[in-house]
């Protein structure tokens, strides 16, 4: 059999793009403070009308409604707000910077834009509670959405880095895009999902399309995050 010089391109296309940042360890501290003081506020309101999380032990509070004003006294809440903001812009030019390089399509679209905060609200997950598969909606086409990470029970941060089969998962948050069935590898596949190691303080900042789950876990202790959506408007 002949040797052929053949010249050989592989196309991988890209599918989603999900950005991670980490913030200060002193505006993590004040996240917390404000996060325990929110919970005790006699004032607070609630937010899991217009959420799909299933809480019956924890809850979900308003920072922000959809309907109204950042809440007054709460300064690490506007600090996270800005930088949310702040991030999404980052994430608007990478993405289509990436589009350009990698598809030759040049809309333009990230030079004129709105970028402002829909809304926030924090999530106290206890044992139970979870976020079944589910996306977010935004108040235009163009949305981005994201989270940050406050705390999380000893067993969760613990579990998650044994990788123990069956209780790896627990109190995880897994973003899906694609299938994974069981033996993808064979059939040449790449992992339509991604499972995101706890950490205290870090934001993950996604489309408002790509489908998320927050898993359950046993045990004390409660799991605090904050959630928000960006309405971009181009």
């Amino acid at each position: 059999m002949n040797d052929f010089d053949l010249k050989v391109n592989v196309f991988k296309p890209a599918s989603v793009m999900y950005m991670t940042a980490l913030m200060p360890e002193s505006l993590l501290k004040d996240l917390i403070a404000d996060s325990e003081k929110l919970e005790q506020d006699s004032k607070k309101i609630g937010y899991d009308t217009q959420l799909v999380g299933n809480f019956e032990s924890g809850e979900q509070l308003a920072i922000k409604p959809g309907w109204g004003d950042l809440i007054d006294g709460y300064k690490s809440f506007e600090d996270l707000g800005h930088i949310k903001c702040q991030l999404a812009e980052a994430y608007i030019e990478k993405y289509f910077r990436d589009l350009k390089s990698e598809t030759s399509l040049n809309y333009g679209y990230n030079k004129d834009k709105e970028i402002e905060l829909g809304d926030m609200w924090l999530n106290i997950q206890r044992e139970g509670d979870f976020n079944p598969v589910h996306n977010h909606n935004c108040s235009n086409v163009s949305g981005i959405s994201s989270f940050c990470w406050l705390t999380f029970p000893t067993q969760v941060m613990k579990s998650s880095r044994e990788g123990k089969k069956g209780t790896s998962h627990k109190g995880m948050t897994y973003l899906h895009w694609g299938s994974t069935p069981s033996f993808a590898h064979q059939q040449f596949m790449f992992p339509g999902n991604v499972g995101l190691l706890p950490t205290p303080g870090a934001i993950v900042m996604f489309p408002s399309w790509l489908e998320h789950v927050v898993y359950p876990f046993t045990g004390s202790g409660k799991r605090q995050s904050i959630a928000s959506n960006i309405n971009v408007k181009f």
